[in-house]
This record gives C-alpha cells, sequence and structure tokens, in this order.
C-alpha cells in the first residue's frame, strides 16, 4: 500500500496488476530511506508517520477547518457558545461541515426544522457522554422518532458525525456505517492487528482506538491522526477523491459554519475492473445502494435478496439506470440525438431532437423532470380539469389564437386549431418539449413550438406549475442518482461522451467553483452535469478487442480493483476437492504465464456454494462450459501453456483434460510426402477427464506457496 503511495507521489505509473512484483529502481532508494528511519516502529506508526509528513495526503486542505471545528465543538460542549440554532444547524444539517461530509444522505430541510428540539436534546446528551451506551440509547431514540414518522430514514451517518465532534479522541471520522469494519479489516491483514471487528458502528470505532493505543501510535495531534486513518481508509478501500478548494481564511465561529471543505465517502465516477467472473456487475447493486441508501445496505449487508429487492425499488423510482457499451453505441444513444417519428395528423416523417440515456437522467437529477417533479403534479390537475370538461380544453397561442387540446395519455397530446377549416383536424405536440421549455429550453427547434408553449402557459396559470423550473425546486433536498454503465470499455468512449468527458469531472460539475456548461450540438441548449449525479462504470481487464481505456476519462474516474476472491470457495468441497485451494493455484500458474488480468473468476465456482449443488457433474459443467473455453481465448489454443494451468504434466493420461490427439497419423492423412511435413504434437480434449475426482485433485498437486502472488515478495 506504502508502495502504491510513493509510486504515485513520485508520478510512476507502477502498480501491482501491471508490474508484478518488480519495485520500480527509483523508489527503491525512497522506501530504504523510509525503512531504515522506521527501524523499530510498528508498520502503522510507518505510514502515520508518512501520510503526516506527506504534503498531499496530509490534506492541509482539511486539516485546518477540522481543528477549528473541533475546537468550534469543545467551546460549546463547554459553554463558552451556546446551542443555538446555527449550532444546531452545523452539527446536524449541512452536508459539508467541517468534521465530514455525508453528502448525499445529508438532513434535509423539513426533517430538521420539524424536529430542532429532539436534536437539540440528542446533542445534549452526546455533550453529556459519549459512550456507547449513549450512542445505542441515541439510536433506539431515532428508530422511536422514525416509527413516529418524524423522519423518513435513520441517518445514521449524520449521528455519528455528531459523536465525532464532540469525541474526535474516539471517533474517527470515518461515520460511515462499512467504514470503521473496513479499516479493522485492514489493520488485520496489512498490519497484524488483530482485532474484535463486528457490525456495530461505535464499538468498531472504539477498537480502532483499542489497536492505535496498543502500539503507542499517533500521526501527532488527534486531528492528523484521524486524517492519517482517513486516507488509510481511503487507500485500502480504493476510492480516488478529489481535493477541494481550499476556503478563505476563517475568523469566527460563523466563518467556520459557512465555509465546510473536506473529502466526499463516495466517488462521483467509479470503474469497477478486474477478469471475468469477479462479481463486478453483480456488485455495482452494492455500490448504488452505498449512494442512495449506505443506512439501508450496512443495516442488510450480506442479504443479497433484500438487497437486489432494494435496488429494484430504486430502479422502478428513476433513481437508477443501466446501460451496455457497446461498440455501436453512440453520442445520440447517450447525451442526444435526432429521432425519426411519424406526424399522425398527416402521416409524414419529421425528426425531432431525442434526448439519451445520460441527458434524460441529469434532468431528472436537476429536478427539471421525473415521476415526484412539480411538473408531474400539474400535469395531474391537467387531467382533472380535462375529465371534468368531457375531453378537451381551450386554450390560446401568445399570440392569442384560440386551440382545444385533448390528452389520452403517453408522450404527446392533441390539438385542434380553431382557425382551420379542416372537418375536425388535429395535430400534435409532445410532453417532453413542454417540460424542456418549463426548464428554460430553447423553442426553436421544437415541433409546433406555439402550441407547446400555450400548454405551458396554462400549466402556469391554472395547474399551479411555477412560473420557472428553479422556483420550484428545494435544492436542499437534491437526491443522488446513478447511471450504472456495464462494459464501459467496449465503446467508443471520445464518441460516446464528447464534450461531456471534461463535464463529468467533479470540479467542472454544476455548483462547483470550477463548473462548466457546454451548447449541445443538436439542440443547441446549455447543458451541465449536476453534482448528484454519480457514474459507475465496470470494465473486463482482459477484454483486448478496443484500445485502452480513453486517458482523458481514466483520470476522472476512480478505479477499484475487483480480484478473483478465491477464499470465499475455501472449505467447499467437491468429492473432497478444496474449490478454493484449486482456484487459487491455478490463477497463480495463469500470473505467471499470463498476468494477473487474466485470473479466473470465483463467480464461475459460486454455484457449487449452494447447498446440494456441490456434485461432480456440476463442477464439470462449469470446465466444460466456461473453464476451459475461457483458457483457450487466454492462451490464444496454446493447449501445452493450458495443460499447464492444469497441471495435466503431472497426471496420468485417463485423468488430463488436455491430451495428445494420436488419431492424427501423417502417413495416412499425407501419404508419401509424410517426411516433408514439420511434426508437432497435436492435443484435444479429454471429456472423460471431466468427471474423474482425480483429474481435479490433480490439478492442487503442488501445493500453493501463498494466497496471493504479492504475498510472495
Amino acid at each position: 500500500m506504502l508502495l502504491q503511495q510513493l509510486a504515485k507521489d513520485s508520478g510512476c505509473k507502477w502498480s501491482a496488476q501491471s508490474s508484478g512484483i518488480e519495485i520500480p529502481v527509483k523508489l527503491a532508494s525512497r522506501l530504504d530511506a523510509i525503512w531504515a528511519s522506521s527501524a523499530g516502529e510498528h508498520s502503522l506508526q510507518q505510514y502515520l508517520d508518512w501520510s503526516s509528513a506527506d504534503p498531499v495526503e496530509s490534506r492541509p486542505d482539511w486539516l485546518p477547518n477540522y481543528q477549528q471545528r473541533l475546537e468550534l465543538a469543545k467551546q460549546i460542549k463547554q459553554g463558552q457558545l451556546p446551542l443555538d440554532a446555527a449550532a444546531l444547524e452545523w452539527l446536524w444539517r449541512d452536508g459539508k461541515n467541517g468534521i465530514c461530509s455525508v453528502r448525499p444522505a445529508f438532513l434535509p430541510h423539513a426533517a430538521f426544522e420539524g424536529n430542532r428540539d429532539f436534536l437539540k436534546s440528542l446533542t445534549k446528551q452526546v455533550m453529556a457522554d459519549q459512550s456507547v451506551e449513549t450512542y445505542q440509547n441515541v439510536i433506539t431514540q431515532w428508530e422511536q422518532a422514525k416509527e413516529n414518522k418524524q423522519f423518513t430514514q435513520m441517518y445514521r451517518g449524520v449521528i455519528h458525525r455528531v459523536f465525532s465532534a464532540f469525541a474526535s479522541d474516539i471517533y474517527t471520522t470515518l461515520v460511515m456505517p462499512p467504514a470503521p469494519e473496513t479499516l479493522l479489516k485492514c489493520f488485520a491483514s496489512d498490519f497484524q492487528l488483530p482485532n474484535n471487528c463486528s457490525g456495530h458502528w461505535a464499538q468498531n470505532s472504539v477498537e480502532i482506538r483499542r489497536c492505535i493505543d496498543s502500539i503507542e501510535a499517533s500521526a501527532g495531534t488527534v486531528a492528523e491522526t484521524n486524517i492519517a486513518l482517513w486516507q488509510l481508509f481511503k487507500a485500502y478501500s480504493g476510492l480516488s477523491i478529489e481535493h477541494e478548494d481550499i476556503p478563505e481564511p476563517m475568523d469566527s465561529p460563523s466563518d467556520l459554519i459557512e465555509n465546510p471543505s473536506m473529502p466526499s465517502i463516495y466517488p462521483l465516477n467509479q470503474i469497477l475492473f478486474g477478469p471475468p467472473g469477479t462479481g463486478k456487475t453483480y456488485h455495482t447493486i452494492n455500490e448504488a445502494l452505498a449512494i442512495l441508501d449506505p443506512e439501508f445496505l450496512a443495516e442488510q449487508s450480506g442479504q443479497r435478496d433484500v438487497l437486489k429487492k432494494r435496488f429494484d425499488e430504486w430502479v422502478n423510482e428513476g433513481r437508477v439506470r443501466f446501460v451496455t457499451f457497446h461498440q455501436s453505441f453512440s453520442y445520440e444513444d447517450f447525451v442526444e440525438g435526432l429521432r425519426a417519428d411519424t406526424d399522425v395528423s398527416n402521416g409524414q416523417i419529421r425528426y425531432e431532437v431525442s434526448d439519451g440515456v445520460f441527458k434524460s437522467l441529469c434532468e431528472e437529477a436537476r429536478g427539471r423532470v421525473g415521476k415526484t417533479s412539480v411538473f408531474d403534479h400539474a400535469l395531474e390537475q391537467f387531467q382533472e380539469k380535462l375529465d371534468a370538461a368531457e375531453g378537451r380544453i381551450e386554450l390560446k397561442t401568445i399570440r392569442g389564437k384560440v386551440f382545444e387540446v385533448g390528452y389520452d395519455g403517453g408522450k404527446t397530446f392533441r390539438v385542434f386549431p380553431r382557425s382551420t377549416e379542416m372537418d375536425d383536424p388535429y395535430y400534435v405536440a409532445s410532453w417532453d418539449n413542454v417540460r424542456k421549455l418549463f426548464a428554460g429550453e430553447s423553442k426553436k427547434s421544437m415541433y409546433n413550438p406555439s402550441y407547446v408553449e400555450g400548454m405551458l402557459r396554462y400549466l402556469q396559470a391554472e395547474c399551479g406549475l411555477p412560473a420557472n423550473a428553479e422556483s420550484g425546486l428545494n435544492q436542499d433536498e437534491a437526491k443522488p442518482y446513478v447511471l450504472i454503465i456495464d462494459e464501459i470499455n467496449r465503446g467508443n468512449i471520445s464518441r460516446i461522451f464528447g464534450e461531456l468527458i471534461t463535464l463529468i469531472e467533479p470540479s467542472k460539475r454544476a455548483g462547483a467553483n470550477e463548473s462548466l456548461s457546454v451548447t449541445l450540438p443538436y439542440s443547441k441548449d446549455p447543458f451541465s452535469v449536476p453534482d448528484n449525479v454519480c457514474i459507475i462504470g465496470t470494465m473486463n481487464t482482459t477484454d483486448r478487442s478496443l484500445a485502452g481505456l480513453d486517458i482523458a476519462l481514466r483520470r476522472r474516474f476512480a478505479f477499484k480493483e475487483m480480484p478473483p476472491r478465491p477464499e470465499l470457495l475455501d472449505g467447499v468441497m467437491v468429492s473432497g476437492v478444496d474449490i478454493g485451494a484449486m482456484l487459487r493455484i491455478m490463477n497463480q500458474r495463469i500470473t505467471v504465464l499470463l498476468d494477473r488480468d487474466h485470473c479466473l473468476g470465483h463467480a464461475y465456482f459460486m454455484p457449487l456454494a449452494q447447498e446440494g449443488s456441490n456434485t461432480l457433474g456440476q463442477l464439470a459443467g462449469i470446465f466444460k462450459q466456461n473453464i476451459i473455453p475461457l483458457l483457450q481465448e487466454y492462451f490464444f489454443e496454446d493447449w501445452e501453456r493450458i495443460r499447464w494451468v492444469l497441471n495435466d504434466q503431472s497426471k496420468a493420461d485417463a485423468d488430463a483434460f488436455i491430451v495428445e490427439d494420436t488419431s492424427l497419423a501423417l502417413s495416412t492423412l499425407f501419404p508419401n510426402v509424410q517426411n516433408k511435413l514439420r511434426p508437432s504434437v497435436c492435443w484435444q480434449l479429454n471429456p472423460k477427464a471431466l468427471f474423474r475426482v482425480e483429474a481435479y485433485a490433480g490439478i492442487g498437486s503442488v501445493m500453493a506457496i501463498a494466497s496471493d502472488p504479492a504475498e510472495q515478495e
């Protein structure tokens, strides 16, 4: 972990998956120096020393704010400053308050205003006692308030942050429920610090402090140590977080409330990458819930059916979209493009600008469209008025021309002009265009713009639609939206994203200090990406059908590796064969012969872990349909190397999956010229071996040295 941080600091592009175990020469001297200067110190203390001294890892943009806010909390606790409305706003309401960020799961304005006395009472309890017992009492009181409909969810991150503010020596800034557990796992695996990790946030936080105290480790002050622990958590969990702009100097407690600056726990743009079968697409459900409903994810961790059901609810609500990139996917599918449609009134073809999946999601996230927007409420009132008027309502264009409208559902409404002499003629106009006009877009490219504008004016005058989209929004209740892009590296990234490559960068999003907008090529409308849209991509590292991921896009995403996890299969036995051990040694051999990017994923073998499914026939089907074809693709049908992976060279012929094809006799196939041919060994699959236990047991006859190739360094 330290090596990867040093490589980034030195401008190297070294990583374990691309360079094996070789350490670049330019880093060797720095590692030697760190090792020599830290002789006799625990490895965690070495990390804390390095992190707190590093000009980037020490987070000079966060540390002063954090220290000042801890001082503010201390003064409130000691009674030097009042626990007034401003203090409660800072503690409970702000998405970013200097201690840490709880965006997007911050307390909404209505929930805060309606429960101010309740929150003040909880704050006083925390100020008086920050023990685990007090924490549990606060959680119990909040659960009761939730049952009483005072809150819609638990907001555990917000509660945890209050404890972190008043007891930073006990609770770190890792306020989201899974984070302390992750750090404790890091302590055990990377720093040989055994601990009692549980599913309880407060107990895990106390355990983190116990582990640190047991080796007398520190990065200096409590704030410096907590920031170093945050950076360790970030590095261990694979997060890549943009640094915030450094705010202006702060002189008073009120300034401390107005200009918070600290990291967010989840990146806006992330890509899960790894070999086939490692659960990348499977895991996008957890990543989406970590953004949309982190408390639910923590409470139901491991309950796949429950998590999938909750994920489907978010999909049905329109908060999650899923798309798969492929070589035919284009900018027109992703952002916007022209679409042909038939005018039902005259049968003519017309072309309209149609939003792609990403633009439509951004518009919903901005609050301009969507199932719960003010526009939909106005549309419901319009339908009620239409029913009362027996199917038609009289409207006027901006120039005073009278027309009637009818609506039978769908994306268009019918227009019946009074001025025409035709018998009961009608045109059509698009509701999407009415929405866009309401959102401030130009009507120049719209079909039948006069009727679109007339409909908008009626909704505003008679159906409660506000004068503009922004006045109908509550910015305090901005909700996160998630776009999942499967196989992101299979599309032509430059062609699909276009100018949005710049706009998706966190610092360029709407509302950021460096925010940018562009004029879209088809609609000619200005467009920016809101900061509540999160992108989750998946990338298969073995896919070489296209060039590597666009560098401009790569640097705007956080990359989270999804390696094979044979430990999930340890103890899964098929006729005495340990599947976890078998997968582990096959992947070690593939790493030596190819690289880590071509390992075999554990997901192929997970059906064997189900009760009653660990049969030899099931294992044979997995090898025949998945493993051997995948190895053929990996090694370009170099059968001898495939034999090495399967250890066939050490088995009897009856137990070898790949055997020599002796039926190909050169003298018979090429009479009188066989001497002119260079003989080579031809191989074939031995289907009988698929159903022999000895064939699978023989794969692991050479014991693995370590559970992971990196451990052999």
